[in-house]
């Protein structure tokens, strides 16, 4: 992939429903992983089809941008996902290194954030987080979709396998902080059956993960041609069921309650009570110090 370096006006970006929170931070545009169902895509509809893929632009003034708004009298504290659209321990972290920056300034800040990767470079940066975690209320996360190496390697060719992100997840909780897996997406056909939705909470169970948030595929904008020429290509058998179901960008309305009732039949079995799990108000922290 080709990293250009770019400048931007602003670090956050406020929308009207939490995902999970109100307002994101990206350090990056564009992404190495290549997830097939990847649903940044229709948020960058004026890149070309697979130019999501292609570039990672560098937000080389986000730190610069991201003090200046939080030093802000106007600034609430509110909570930070900290990577909405793009996964900011994606290949070019490795080089740039501006998560740790990002983090300090947070906590300097007194600003609780969620954190969601599927790369396990987050290993980097764990005893920074620990210590973070200390100081600010912090969720992080994961999205796993199946166990499956295979299935997934043909999924989300960029990402780390799926039991080492759990791994990452299960040092993270050791050590006190939140923890949840985002079981998504719900693919039908292949990763939607119940043993494999199964096989998820039964390893984030013995894995102490906090809280299990499920969701289903959505194809919005130009992800669906993307993701549905990708299913003919890789899985011929399910092409025309798949595109069936999809008669807009979403599954209807009794396929998502069967999902639903299964999840939550699971969620009861072991024992996962939170559906949704939210950052607290801003706590007053202690005098610690950061590894940075």
């Amino acid at each position: 992939m080709k990293e250009i370096q770019i400048t931007t006006k602003s670090a956050l970006h406020w929308h009207k429903r939490k995902m999970p929170a109100n307002w994101d931070l990206n350090i990056y545009r564009g992404c190495s992983h290549r997830c097939a169902y990847c649903f940044a895509r229709y948020s960058h509809s004026y890149l070309e089809d697979d130019a999501f893929f292609e570039n990672v632009y560098v937000k080389t003034n986000i730190i610069e941008n991201l003090k200046r708004e939080l030093s802000s009298k106007k600034w609430q504290r509110e909570a930070v996902n900290i990577g909405g659209v793009t996964d900011v321990y994606q290949k070019a972290e490795e080089k740039y290194k501006l998560v740790p920056q990002v983090i300090e300034t947070l906590v300097r800040y007194k600003t609780p954030f969620y954190l969601i990767t599927k790369s396990d470079l987050i290993q980097r940066d764990l005893d920074i987080i620990i210590a973070a975690s200390k100081i600010v209320d912090i969720i992080v996360g994961t999205s796993i979709c199946t166990f499956n190496k295979t299935l997934s390697s043909k999924l989300e060719p960029g990402a780390t396998e799926p039991e080492k992100r759990l791994s990452f997840l299960r040092t993270l909780s050791q050590n006190n902080v939140h923890t949840t897996v985002l079981m998504m997406p719900g693919i039908p056909y292949i990763t939607d059956t119940s043993s494999n939705i199964e096989e998820i909470f039964r390893r984030c169970k013995h894995a102490h993960i906090e809280n299990i948030i499920p969701g289903l595929l959505n194809l919005k904008g130009n992800t669906k041609k993307i993701f549905l020429d990708f299913i003919r290509i890789e899985f011929p058998e399910y092409y025309k069921d798949i595109a069936n179901l999809f008669k807009g960008s979403y599954l209807s309305r009794s396929y998502g309650e069967r999902f639903r009732q299964t999840c939550m039949s699971l969620r009861k079995k072991y024992q996962f009570y939170n559906v949704y799990q939210e950052i607290p108000p801003p706590k007053i922290p202690a005098q610690l110090k950061l590894p940075f």
